[in-house]
């Protein structure tokens, strides 16, 4: 007993001169990210899967904090503003007009940018491989894409000689893209028609437009802005029997006729890797940007029967996804 005693003894005195923060676990300081975007587009739900694959989990170690635009891109930089404010450990922005305005709103939060067409040539920052500053992410390469969508909208329909270009101009990344399109068209023998729309009170009238137009293919620039009236472009497309061609594989989910896109989904789930990368440590500026590594092809052959067009059988066999 005496020794029981002596042991009991001992083991209080040990607690007694134990620092408080040895005896407590103190919960970690959870992540705190906010995200700028159009609206909660589904693609993004890979920035949230990114960040779970490297144990950031909402609501245990992870603050997310969003701020949409709602088709309204002149929102931006008053809601950049608000985030900047809120001590973020990172902004992660889907879009040129997003990233532009987080960066103009603060110099010191790293910017994540989830897809940007050609960053450098819209002044996010002077080099792909070391980016310096604040702003690191991925880029989309849309200029690119754009091409690439024309020669498949013109293997579709061999005869086109005009397409409609619906198309947010007031996004620097789509002026861009424009350039090389209308470059592209050229070789091809084919006309761009421009129809923009950047706000949500000028869609109505852009549809307006192409009723006038009566446009024999349609290629949609990808684009945040256009991304949120995805829905009303599919519906007009498909009721005008126009074959168009998408930026984006979720567009023909939802009805659309064909799309060749980068996986956006696999774009914001690689953002969770920089935002861990600087949690670490890691200057966003010393960070090289990267560019897409997967890419769909997707065919909507109820679409296609609907509005009196038929995939050829060299374009079925490509495809990724084929929507009977």
């Amino acid at each position: 007993m005496a020794m029981v005693r002596a042991l009991g003894l001992l083991l209080a005195f040990i607690l007694s001169t134990t620092p408080v923060a040895a005896q407590t676990s103190q919960p970690a300081k959870p992540l705190r990210i906010g995200i700028l975007a159009e609206s909660n587009w589904p693609p993004m739900e890979g920035l949230r899967q990114g960040l779970r694959d490297l144990g950031y989990v909402e609501g245990r170690n992870l603050q997310i904090k969003a701020r949409w635009a709602e088709g309204w891109d002149a929102r931006y930089p008053a809601l950049a503003q608000e985030l900047a404010g809120l001590n973020l450990d990172a902004i992660v922005a889907w879009g040129t007009p997003a990233t532009l305005a987080a960066k103009n709103a603060t110099p010191s939060t790293p910017v994540i940018m989830a897809a940007v067409g050609d960053p450098v040539a819209v002044g996010a920052f002077p080099s792909l491989d070391h980016p310096g500053g604040n702003v690191t992410g991925l880029s989309s390469v849309t200029g690119q894409m754009e091409e690439k969508r024309l020669e498949l909208i013109k293997e579709l329909v061999p005869q086109l000689s005009s397409i409609a270009a619906l198309a947010n101009t007031d996004n620097p990344s789509v002026r861009v893209s424009l350039k090389r399109l209308t470059t592209a068209a050229k070789v091809l023998g084919v006309k761009i028609d421009v129809f923009g729309a950047s706000a949500v009170d000028e869609v109505d009238h852009m549809f307006d437009l192409l009723i006038e137009a009566k446009p024999e293919g349609a290629l949609i620039l990808a684009d945040p802005a256009m991304a949120y009236h995805q829905g009303r472009i599919v519906e007009f497309m498909s009721r005008n029997r126009v074959p168009a061609i998408y930026p984006e594989r979720v567009w023909v989910e939802a009805g659309g006729l064909m799309s060749y896109a980068p996986s956006y989904y696999d774009l914001f789930r690689r953002t969770a890797t920089y935002i861990d990368k600087i949690t670490k440590g890691a200057k966003p500026g010393d960070l090289a940007v990267e560019v897409p590594t997967k890419f769909e092809f997707v065919l909507n052959r109820k679409t296609a029967q609907e509005i009196g067009v038929t995939f050829p059988t060299t374009m079925l066999s490509r495809a990724d996804k084929v929507i009977e």
